[in-house]
């Protein structure tokens, strides 16, 4: 992983830290990305869990893709992506780095797919897809900033999230719903997202106060052009969804 991944990392660890030493007097919100809150956890770094939170409202997502080259001649798709890959020894990917949420979802659906690819971490996705157009890669991992910044310089091959507005976010591309697999993480969604969350103990009325707060703002539609205009999805949903979501990850922590 590299330098740049882990200060990130080491920050939002230190953010959580912090804002745990606060008061559950609804003055405190947590800023619950994937990362810290799920993931972090789940690989032994960090000693809270999603049982520490009380959800309010869930904001946004941002899906992860696999990407491959335009003039691509091996693959159209996919599916086909996937025949070539039962090759071993034969493609390189990069999923940025070892480890991280795009590695493991990535993993995820290799193994589903009985898929063999090997990972070759960078620094970030730009220096990735000029490899790949130099022929030292075969596909990449793509977030949606990435994607909006170089749509013309790639063929998204598949989407991994089952939102239909991730699917709007690439252009329309297949994803993991319209494969007809469930790579284990129904509900959750395997990609980024953000909720907005209280520490437990918050007084149930500070909860429906913001709860409130933040349907009125993500209702609006200039708050909802904007995050869409970052290539993200706006969640706009909250109590039993989030309820859903909390036994997911009740689940991946086993």
């Amino acid at each position: 992983m590299c330098q740049l991944s882990q200060l990130l990392a080491q920050l939002e660890q230190k953010a959580f830290k912090t804002a745990m030493s606060k008061p559950a007097d609804g003055y405190t919100i947590f800023d619950g990305y994937v990362a810290p809150l799920v993931l972090q956890p789940v690989l032994g770094n960090a000693d809270w869990s999603y049982s520490d939170f009380v959800p309010l409202w869930g904001i946004a997502s941002n899906a992860f893709s696999i990407v491959g080259l335009p003039n691509e001649t091996r693959w159209s798709n996919f599916q086909e992506l996937v025949a070539y890959a039962k090759k071993p020894g034969k493609l390189r990917y990069s999923p940025n780095n070892r480890n991280a949420l795009p590695h493991m979802v990535m993993s995820k659906v290799f193994k589903e797919f009985d898929m063999v690819a090997k990972p070759v971490p960078y620094k970030n996705q730009q220096e990735a897809l000029k490899d790949m157009e130099a022929g030292l890669l075969d596909f990449i991992f793509f977030n949606p900033g990435h994607y909006v910044q170089n749509k013309d310089r790639v063929k998204v091959l598949l989407v991994m999230s089952e939102l239909d507005g991730a699917k709007e976010t690439y252009g329309g591309a297949e994803n993991i719903k319209d494969l007809g697999v469930d790579i284990g993480l129904s509900g959750l969604a395997p990609m980024g997202w953000t909720w907005w969350l209280v520490k437990k103990g918050t007084p149930e009325d500070r909860v429906q106060i913001l709860r409130d707060a933040l349907k009125r703002a993500l209702d609006r539609e200039s708050v909802q052009s904007g995050i869409k205009s970052l290539g993200f999805v706006p969640f706009c949903f909250c109590t039993g969804s989030c309820r859903n979501r909390w036994a997911g990850w009740r689940q991946l922590r086993g």
